[in-house]
């Protein structure tokens, strides 16, 4: 048997570290709470095409890769794992697929 966790929201966060960079370097006050979607693009009130950039260079970013595992998952995962082999899913583009192991593998 294999076990599949989602990566975002799971095991790493995305929309707070996401949104606060976002805020950092466009000046805003986006909250959280905002967020009712993955709808970066009508949060933030910018293009899809500008969305897509700025996902893009952040994943790409130092920043990126500064981000914590979300509390006690790398503790469930390991527990998890006793039971049998553990696979990582997400739904980001294959581009991202270095950068994403390359921060997962810190943990």
């Amino acid at each position: 048997m294999r076990i599949g966790v989602d990566l975002d929201e799971t095991i790493m966060p995305l929309i707070v570290p996401m949104n606060n960079y976002y805020n950092k370097v466009n000046g805003t006050n986006h909250k959280f709470e905002d967020f009712k979607t993955y709808g970066f693009n009508d949060v933030w009130q910018i293009g899809i095409d500008e969305t897509i950039k700025f996902i893009t260079d952040y994943l790409f970013s130092e920043e990126y890769q500064k981000v914590q595992p979300i509390q006690y998952a790398v503790e469930a995962i390991k527990e998890i794992q006793k039971l049998d082999y553990v696979i990582m899913i997400t739904a980001r583009s294959p581009q991202f697929t270095e950068v994403t192991s390359k921060l997962v593998d810190k943990y």
